[in-house]
């Protein structure tokens, strides 16, 4: 079994190195670079500062408000009562397991960790359905719909966009998952962490199905686009009435903080900092994706979001993550990603400044390296 290791751990560099974590550039971390929103900020700054009211009650159990403005957010005809928030969406992601139980889970990989980790932690035998690099990490819908027919799983599991390699699965092929699986009462979880930095997302999307199969689970991560992983913002979409079931008797009350919520909600409005940011991360992307093009030994894997997957050639394949990090900069090693091992490493879209000191380091290695 491979490690559960994450990225966005400036910690651990701060106490091997003595870097600061002001110093510390992170491109292990797919956050939104732009910052959080600041119409969510003041929000919180408004519950602080003139509602401590606020804070010296229990949040609403039922999250009336916040469930509202998530489903008028995703207009997809979704009941507010279809949408559970929690504290990140990994929480959401294990949710799923401890209400469904799954004795048998299949997972798309290479995927990201905390799949398998749920797995383990609460279902039964894993199994797992490999993309290629050398078709670019696309899935092959028959071959996908071969390994459900053959393997009959409680649960399948994918990211859409995938992590680590950013790649989409298009909604006809989930829908045709999700009638083979109908079969045997089988379930799909579909991971959309990253699925706000699309600008056409609603192509993309299984919001809009939730209402059409009861055996659908999407989650989505409040933290990566609005930029507070701090805060721990998720949420799941179902019309699973398991899953109903299990959050009212079994689930863990106020999971998720007054103060996320009223950031959340507050930020779920800011139109103007919703098209910034996808104005903007388009452009440093373009930026990142041409100087990293330019490195010969490395092989490139764009995908549809917030990040890039690279793959490493020469002497360089097993260290760049401790290369780069003596000089205080922080990228995804994927060697623990099902799949992928050594010499794949993810690296989150920055700013131009992060950018410029990225490419100034990496130069300098590669050429000492030939």
């Amino acid at each position: 079994m491979h490690s559960y290791e994450h990225g966005g751990n400036p910690y651990a560099l701060e106490k091997s190195k003595g870097i600061s974590l002001e110093s510390v550039i992170d491109f292990s971390a797919n956050i939104n670079p732009l910052g959080p929103s600041e119409k969510g900020l003041s929000a919180i700054k408004t519950v602080l500062e003139r509602c401590r009211g606020s804070l010296t009650r229990y949040p609403d159990p039922d999250y009336t408000q916040l469930r509202k403005q998530l489903a008028d957010y995703h207009n997809a005809g979704l009941d507010a009562a279809q949408i559970y928030p929690t504290n990140g969406g990994i929480e959401a992601i294990h949710d799923v397991f401890r209400a469904l139980k799954p004795k048998k889970t299949l997972i798309v990989a290479p995927a990201f960790v905390e799949y398998e980790k749920a797995a383990a932690a609460h279902g039964g035998e894993t199994v797992f359905f490999p993309l290629e690099a050398e078709r670019g990490f696309a899935i092959e819908p028959g071959a996908f719909y071969e390994a459900i027919d053959r393997h009959r799983p409680d649960l399948v599991v994918l990211g859409s966009p995938n992590n680590p390699t950013g790649k989409l699965v298009a909604k006809t092929v989930l829908m045709h998952a999700l009638e083979r699986l109908s079969a045997w009462n089988g379930a799909l979880l579909t991971d959309e962490a990253f699925m706000e930095f699309l600008t056409d997302e609603t192509v993309w999307s299984m919001a809009g199905e939730v209402t059409k199969f009861e055996n659908l689970f999407v989650t989505r991560s409040l933290t990566k686009f609005f930029a507070v992983p701090g805060l721990r913002a998720g949420y799941l979409m179902t019309a699973s009435p398991a899953f109903a079931a299990y959050w009212q008797a079994v689930k863990p009350v106020w999971g998720f903080n007054a103060l996320a919520e009223a950031y959340v909600v507050a930020a779920l409005e800011d139109a103007a900092y919703i098209e910034n940011t996808r104005t903007e991360l388009c452009r440093l992307k373009t930026k990142l994706i041409a100087h990293l093009a330019n490195f010969k030994d490395l092989a490139l894997y764009a995908g549809e979001v917030n990040y890039v997957l690279i793959q490493v050639n020469g002497p360089f394949r097993s260290s760049l993550k401790q290369a780069l990090e003596a000089s205080g900069i922080l990228i995804r090693d994927c060697a623990n990603y099902k799949g992928l091992e050594k010499g794949f490493y993810r690296l989150a879209v920055l700013g131009d400044a992060d950018q410029a000191r990225l490419m100034e380091v990496l130069s300098s290695l590669l050429s000492q390296a030939k």
